[in-house]
């Protein structure tokens, strides 16, 4: 018996360290994968691997990509105005290739609920009653419209009208990257004379943060339009209504915004979502007349950039997405959760701390398993007859 110990400890450490492998499988790299993207999917956005220029463009996530060079480089922040006079600076997500000399922003959900028309970028909310929601009920879908720029540190001015006007409808106006963190104006249907403004941290959502703050003349949001600055200094984030300062976060020397971050508009259902969102929003949402639409309205936006791209570094831009490309636009192509072939773009809300994903790719074959899930079951597989032989020696 005393000559089965070493071989018994032997085997118990073989499983230990078959286990935390597992667990370290199955931790980290990109989340449908299982693993950092292969070599011939290379960007990791949302979760997903592809060779797709527009998985490689926005969102691309370069910690779990294939290397750190996968993903494209960020556009740079160029200080311009948009007074939302041309239909064609509004792209729709899955149509834009990442090039930020097409388009000013991309509508990121499918069905596209965001325009251009009369001058006003529009943001629409439209009761889904297609199938009922998690918690058994029909939720408006809304809309998220993003930047193709990001910038670090500047003023961000909008003049919007929002389209909370009914308990439960949540409007959103916000400054946010891949990796989580964010400045946000915020607008739910329960206060509508009122702006929230929060701001979070590598993706950490501390909802004790939010600070509400009246309107001028106690206006209602939904009903008049109102300027929205984000002034994001080195030194502090400062909030403004209408050129009125009413919030200063002091960022005290350290580097808690240290990356760039695009700008987002959002309109989505938070009454008929958890009980916890729905009392925040104000909830229910009234969807007594089902044809209702709720209707955010922006006028314009000006954004100047504290680090403006420098003529060479323009130049550069332009000659990356407007020469010969350094990658061919192909059929969308994701890996992971064993399927490699799939229809449509993943697209999600990033608004108020809620993440809600929407047209999440969708099998069109039954292709074998990729990589991860090969790897997943090899490693399952040892550790099974690892486990197996262990026993054997303990029954001994």
């Amino acid at each position: 018996m005393s000559q089965l110990l070493p071989a018994k400890a032997i085997i118990a450490v073989l499983i230990v360290l078959t286990l935390s492998f597992i667990a370290r499988i199955h931790a980290t790299g990109c989340e449908h994968f299982g693993s950092k993207c292969p070599k011939d999917g290379p960007c990791c956005n949302q979760g997903w691997c592809s060779a797709d220029i527009k998985f490689c463009a926005m969102n691309c996530d370069p910690v779990n990509s294939f290397s750190a060079d996968s993903c494209l480089p960020t556009p740079g922040c160029v200080s311009f105005r948009d007074n939302f006079d041309n239909a064609a600076t509004l792209m729709p997500q899955g149509n834009f290739s990442g090039n930020p000399f097409l388009a000013n922003w991309t509508s990121d959900f499918e069905p596209n609920n965001a325009y251009i028309k009369d001058g006003k970028l529009v943001l629409e909310i439209l009761q889904d009653r297609t199938k009922l929601n998690e918690y058994g009920k029909y939720q408006g879908f809304g809309t998220t419209v993003s930047s193709v720029r990001s910038l670090h540190k500047g003023n961000i001015t909008a003049r919007l009208r929002t389209a909370s006007s009914s308990p439960g409808v949540v409007s959103s106006w916000i400054t946010r990257n891949v990796q989580g963190d964010e400045l946000d104006f915020e607008w739910v249907g329960r206060s509508p004379r009122q702006v929230q403004t929060n701001w979070y941290q590598n993706g950490v959502f501390d909802w004790s943060r939010g600070v509400f703050s009246d309107l001028p003349e106690l206006d209602d949001a939904s009903a008049s339009f109102h300027e929205y600055t984000i002034g994001w200094e080195a030194d502090q984030v400062r909030w403004f209504v209408d050129g009125r300062c009413v919030r200063v976060l002091e960022l005290n020397g350290t580097n808690v915004f240290g990356r760039s971050q695009q700008w987002h508009f959002s309109v989505w259902d938070g009454g008929s979502g958890s009980p916890s969102t729905a009392a925040w929003a104000g909830g229910p949402t009234n969807w007594t007349s089902p044809d209702r639409v709720y209707r955010m309205e922006v006028d314009w936006v000006e954004v100047q950039c504290a680090q403006e791209m420098t003529e060479e570094q323009r130049k550069a831009e332009w000659d990356r997405w407007n020469s010969k490309p350094n990658r061919t636009l192909v059929t969308t192509t994701v890996m992971g959760g064993g399927v490699t072939t799939t229809q449509g773009t993943p697209t999600t809300t990033m608004s108020g701390g809620v993440t809600t994903t929407h047209g999440t790719p969708t099998p069109t074959s039954n292709v074998s398993a990729g990589p991860s899930k090969k790897v997943g079951g090899e490693v399952w597989i040892l550790s099974v007859v690892v486990m197996a032989v262990g026993l054997a020696f303990f029954e001994l």
